[in-house]
């Protein structure tokens, strides 16, 4: 039975959060290695007003 993986991360740019990339690499490593199918990455672009976070 195949896994169907969908990956959702708030890629900041430049970036203030570096688990983020951890997370989307590790998350392309299992998904090139076979085991689960990336079905997608979803990625929430934070706000430019850092009042609003």
């Amino acid at each position: 039975m195949t896994i169907r993986l969908v990956h959702q991360t708030d890629l900041f740019r430049p970036y203030s959060d570096p688990d983020d990339h951890w997370d989307l690499a590790c998350v392309y490593a299992l998904a090139a290695s076979g085991q689960p199918e990336l079905g997608g990455v979803l990625v929430d672009f934070p706000t430019d007003d850092p009042s609003r976070s």
